[in-house]
């Protein structure tokens, strides 16, 4: 894979997740220059992208349903098809069990009991 095989949208997603700004931030600052140690980090991690490696195994975590989760090559990556599955539960919990304060799910693959302990924190909040 080729540099220009890579998304922008990728190489603007990367640097706004390393860099910790928002991107209105960097086009206003688009003629400061860019610190040493970002630039080592944003050369190094493209490297790894470049060579197929997902992001959030580069980053060290991927964004879940506004939670910061520490991802590496072994566990999965959490998908946004499972955050809108995460959506509705939270949206029918309340009606399918109207009169229980605490709901026990079953352990039934990878992600989904961390789905059922994170829909437990949330409706508590």
């Amino acid at each position: 894979m080729s540099k220009n095989d890579i998304p922008a949208e990728t190489v603007m997603a990367y640097l706004l997740e390393i860099s910790q700004r928002e991107r209105y931030d960097l086009f206003m600052h688009i003629d400061d220059e860019m610190p040493e140690a970002l630039a080592s980090e944003f050369h190094a991690g493209m490297g790894r992208i470049l060579k197929q490696e997902p992001m959030a195994h580069v980053l060290g975590y991927s964004w879940f349903y506004g939670y910061k989760m520490i991802v590496n090559e072994d566990v999965l990556i959490p998908r946004s098809e499972t955050e809108e599955l995460c959506a509705f539960i939270l949206s029918r919990i309340d009606e399918i069990f109207p009169t229980q304060e605490t709901v026990e799910c079953a352990d039934v693959g990878n992600w989904f009991w961390c789905h059922c302990d994170y829909s437990r924190k949330r409706r508590e909040s």
